[in-house]
């Protein structure tokens, strides 16, 4: 492939994640970040790019796939696996508010795998069969595992591994009294309860009969509500309680099963 070939791709690139993601997100940085040091081998190699400027293509493409992988399972988890989650899924697009949740979320669990300014080394762990590379390989994140991140090898990894593993975990991200607060009050038969604390003595019930084999447990039994959101080749797992997940359909008038939303579209999830 030729100098001019790739540039064009490398541009394509950096304008797909800008229109996609905003000129100041996170993803279009890692884009631009990708094109500029490819750029740098361009420019001392000149023509003979060769093994560097094909490397560093292939790097490009397999952000690309990972990307492609991330938003393709969030997609299909959400509408597919789980319909009851189609609402929120879409509803994410246009909240200011669950926006927030998942990008304090991503910041917040990634800080982990930064340097410290002392010069520490990160203090989170990498779950990887491979020798990955973070920049481009799927890496993802679950709120329940903070200090965790797992790099997935597709297509010979899957991220229901990730989800079997989490599945007994007790979290809700809208336990946090800046929400919860508001959401309470339009909860069913469990207003003020502890929902964390009952999601964990759930999973302790269903993991001792499991174990002793006392009560056949229920095949589909789950702690909670897993909802997906990727962010270019990162994925992160949020996580809800049932009670908070239907306590906001019900203040934002979101009918799950029907998927419809009865008022302004601008006011789902702006009224906190």
């Amino acid at each position: 492939m030729t100098n001019p070939e790739i540039q064009k791709r490398l541009g394509s690139m950096v304008t797909k994640a800008e229109m996609k993601y905003g000129k100041n997100s996170a993803e279009a940085a890692l884009a631009r970040r990708v094109a500029e040091s490819t750029g740098q081998v361009l420019a001392h190699t000149g023509s003979n790019l060769d093994f560097l400027g094909e490397g560093q293509f292939t790097r490009i493409q397999t952000m690309e796939r990972s990307q492609a992988a991330c938003e393709g399972y969030v997609e299909h988890y959400c509408t597919v696996t789980n319909p009851l989650l189609r609402p929120l899924h879409m509803t994410i697009a246009a909240s200011r508010e669950a926006q927030k949740v998942a990008h304090d979320a991503l910041h917040r669990l990634a800080s982990w795998f930064t340097s410290e300014p002392d010069g520490a080394g990160p203090l989170g762990e990498t779950h990887a069969y491979y020798d990955l590379d973070p920049a481009t390989a799927v890496t993802v994140y679950a709120t329940s595992r903070p200090g965790e991140r797992w790099l997935l090898d597709l297509p010979y990894d899957d991220f229901e591994r990730i989800t079997d593993l989490l599945r007994f975990d007790g979290h809700c991200d809208f336990a946090d009294p800046s929400f919860a607060t508001n959401l309470d009050k339009y909860r069913l038969g469990s207003r003020g309860t502890d929902c964390v604390k009952q999601m964990k003595e759930h999973s302790e019930l269903h993991q001792r009969c499991l174990r002793d084999r006392i009560i056949r447990p229920d095949p589909d039994f789950h702690v909670g509500e897993f909802v997906p959101v990727a962010f270019g080749n990162q994925m992160i797992f949020l996580k809800f309680c049932v009670g908070h997940l239907y306590a906001f359909y019900r203040k934002y008038q979101i009918v799950p099963d029907e998927c419809e939303i009865f008022g302004p579209w601008e006011t789902i999830g702006n009224q906190w």
